[in-house]
């Protein structure tokens, strides 16, 4: 049984709605259109700079973004270790 009697009451029609609606719906949306153009204005980068620098430079600047992903991976893995970790020490 649910505990809101008003919420049991609608149809699937209205709670499949409600889904795309909700804040978690929303947040979902901004954070999946960032990315996106995030995505969009990276590939923009590389290839205005493939444009704008010497063969050498571009090869530094892809080097230096390679080195970027590869230690972003662990540093947003311990981000989220220490984030779930504040967070399970909030609560209680």
């Amino acid at each position: 049984m649910s505990d809101n009697p008003q919420r049991a009451n609608l149809s699937l029609y209205d709670k499949a709605t409600g889904l795309f609606y909700s804040r978690l719906a929303r947040a979902s949306a901004r954070l999946f259109i960032g990315g996106f153009t995030g995505g969009i204005l990276g590939h923009v980068l590389q290839v205005l700079m493939g444009r704008m620098l010497s063969t050498q430079e571009f090869g530094l600047l892809t080097a230096m973004m390679a080195l970027f992903a590869v230690l972003g991976a662990p540093l947003n893995t311990l981000m989220m270790v220490v984030s779930r970790t504040v967070s399970e020490f909030r609560a209680r």
